[in-house]
């Protein structure tokens, strides 16, 4: 099952002076497509030369195309020489791994797992460096996806955070950590 929350990879060949163009200072043109495309987030993998768009399943292909115009303008305007070699076609394999929390955590703690506004999943996924992690309540389980050995650091950062909420005894102590 897909999530109605989803994302959408575009993948560059192109050098950090550039990149940083079409980033913006602090982010800026990512904050501005964000809200002007009605996304969640996008963001920049320096690790497999992603730029990931988050959001609504039903908006990623218009944001898409409008990325697209951008990094062929940025390219043009900065780079006018990389114009045919901006995107890599062959990018490194996603994966898409799923882990049960069955036996593992209770149903009403992976609120603490997931943190106020989904902020422990962000910070893991930023941290780790895969695309999106979601948190499968009918299923109870966690679905990550992104490379082998991102995902890898991804459970690694999940299973440190498991322990640290196994290890309190109550909701204030797990709240304060």
């Amino acid at each position: 099952m897909t999530p109605s929350i989803w994302y959408t990879n575009i993948f560059v060949t192109l050098p950090k002076d550039v990149m940083k163009h079409i980033i913006g200072k602090n982010g800026s043109n990512f904050t501005k497509f964000t809200k002007k495309l009605g996304l969640k987030y996008i963001w920049f993998n320096s690790d497999t030369n992603a730029l990931t768009l988050y959001g609504e399943s039903d908006k990623l292909d218009v944001a898409k195309m409008h990325m697209y115009k951008l990094i062929e303008l940025t390219v043009k305007q900065y780079a006018p020489d990389l114009i045919t070699n901006m995107y890599n076609n062959n990018p490194m394999e996603d994966v898409m791994t799923s882990i049960s929390l069955e036996n593992v955590i209770d149903k009403k703690k992976c609120k603490y797992l997931i943190g106020f506004n989904g902020r422990n999943f962000n910070k893991i996924t930023r941290d780790s460096n895969i695309y999106f992690m979601w948190y499968d309540n009918t299923t109870h389980s966690i679905q990550f996806y992104g490379t082998k050995y991102n995902t890898l650091k991804a459970i690694e950062k999940v299973y440190e955070r498991l322990k640290i909420i196994n290890n309190f005894k109550n909701d204030t102590e797990v709240n304060e950590s």
